[in-house]
C-alpha cells in the first residue's frame, strides 16, 4: 500500500528508515535511491516520490497456513464420507475440540443424560443426589475405547473419592446409537470387580432399583 508521497527525496529516505525502525518493509518508486547525493538538481527535486509499503512476510505464511488448513478440511470431510462414519468422526473432532465441556462433548452430554432404568433417574440425577460434588470428564483410552469418567466426593470425607469410568460404544458404523455401561470403578483407591461396582450402582440408582423389585414383586403376584 501507498504510505505517502513528497517531492523531496531526504524526506522520502528518512520516512522509510523510521518504518524499517518500526518492522515496515519499504522502498520507493523513483529512480534515485537513499545514499546517493542530490546536488542541486531541480529537476529530481521536484520529481515526486512515492513510498511504497510491502506486504510483511509473517502474512505470506499466515495464508500459507490457512490453505493448508482448508486442504486438511476438504481431505477430513471426504475420508469421512467415504467410510460412512461421519457422524462419528464428527462427534469424535467436536469432543477433543470442548474436552471436559459437558455441555458441549457430546458423550459426557450423553452419559449425563442416560437412564439405566429406562424412565427413571438420569445418571447426573443419581449422581447428584447421592454425592456433594461430581467432576465429569472425557477421555479416549490407548484401545480406542470412549470413556466418560466421574470422580465424586462427600464433603465430609475430603480425601475420599469414588472414580467411575462409563464406556460410550457405537452400535452401528455410523455411530447414530451407542451402548452406554459401566466400564470400571475404584472406591478408596481400590479396584472393584464387575460384582462389588453393581452393588455400588444398585446403591447410587436405590430408588430405580425399589420401584423395579417391587414391579417383579407385584407381577410374580398376580401373573
Amino acid at each position: 500500500c501507498t504510505i505517502c508521497t513528497t517531492n523531496d527525496l531526504n524526506e522520502a529516505c528518512t520516512i522509510i528508515k523510521e518504518l524499517k525502525l518500526k518492522g515496515v518493509i519499504a522502498n520507493m518508486q523513483s529512480s534515485d535511491t537513499c545514499g546517493k547525493e542530490n546536488k542541486s538538481d531541480d529537476a529530481v527535486a521536484r520529481k515526486k516520490t512515492t513510498i511504497i509499503a510491502e506486504e510483511k512476510p509473517k502474512s505470506k505464511l499466515l495464508k500459507r497456513v490457512f490453505n493448508f488448513i482448508e486442504i486438511a478440511v476438504i481431505i477430513f470431510l471426504i475420508f469421512a464420507l467415504s467410510t460412512g462414519k461421519l457422524n462419528l468422526v464428527m462427534m469424535d473432532l467436536y469432543a477433543s475440540i470442548n474436552g471436559n465441556d459437558y455441555a458441549n462433548n457430546p458423550y459426557i452430554e450423553m452419559v449425563l443424560n442416560h437412564k439405566p432404568f429406562n424412565d427413571g433417574e438420569t445418571y447426573v440425577e443419581a449422581f447428584a443426589r447421592s454425592f456433594d460434588s461430581n467432576n465429569w470428564t472425557y477421555f479416549k483410552a490407548d484401545n480406542g475405547q470412549r470413556i466418560v469418567q466421574v470422580v465424586s466426593y462427600y464433603k465430609d470425607i475430603p480425601d475420599d473419592k469414588m472414580i467411575m469410568q462409563i464406556a460410550v460404544t457405537p452400535q452401528d458404523r455410523e455411530g447414530t446409537s451407542f451402548w452406554i455401561e459401566p466400564y470400571a470403578m475404584k472406591v478408596s483407591g481400590q479396584d472393584l470387580s464387575n460384582y462389588e461396582m453393581n452393588i455400588v450402582l444398585a446403591a447410587i440408582f436405590k430408588n430405580d432399583v425399589a420401584n423395579r423389585i417391587g414391579e417383579l414383586f407385584f407381577y410374580s403376584l398376580f401373573y
